[in-house]
């Protein structure tokens, strides 16, 4: 449980501290139902995937990476529908596509090199693929990400 509160809020605060980097140029603001959904998916389905990578079944790390990288794409994109602007948001599909595989490519191998760490060095390398994984998902998503000013709401 601990882990997974604090992993899950990793996600949840690298996500946030990138997105104060980003700066629209027109008014925005986050919905805070959407904002604190964004954390429980982080938390949950992290938990979800720690749990699953523990388990005694074949391929279980590999499959709990997995859930874990769904987790950062879940948190991500309603961490993303959060945000409101006075305009509209527009996604590439292809990039939505490539940042989810990105990020549970690598959260997978993090995860498993986690479970099967023998060593610090190894745990430190899982600790910072995961890091990139959560870094990885959010600069492609983003670079897919086109803003429309609305030029009624200025």
């Amino acid at each position: 449980m601990v882990a997974a509160i604090s992993s899950g809020s990793g996600i949840f605060a690298t996500h946030f501290i990138a997105m104060l980097a980003f700066e629209p140029s027109i008014p925005s603001a986050y919905d805070s139902g959407l904002t604190v959904l964004s954390l429980v998916f982080a938390i949950g389905l992290t938990g979800l995937g720690l749990r699953i990578a523990l388990s005694e079944t074949p391929r279980a790390s590999w499959l709990g990476g997995v859930v874990v990288g769904f987790g950062i794409a879940a948190m991500h994109y309603t961490g993303m529908a959060a945000f409101e602007v006075t305009g509209r948001l527009r996604w590439d599909p292809a990039f939505v596509f490539a940042s989810i595989l990105i990020g549970e490519f690598l959260s997978a191998v993090a995860v498993s090199i986690a479970v099967h760490a023998r060593s610090l060095t190894s745990l430190f390398g899982s600790a910072g693929l995961l890091a990139l994984a959560i870094g990885a998902h959010h600069g492609v998503g983003m670079a897919g990400v086109t803003i429309t000013e609305n030029p009624l709401a200025t």
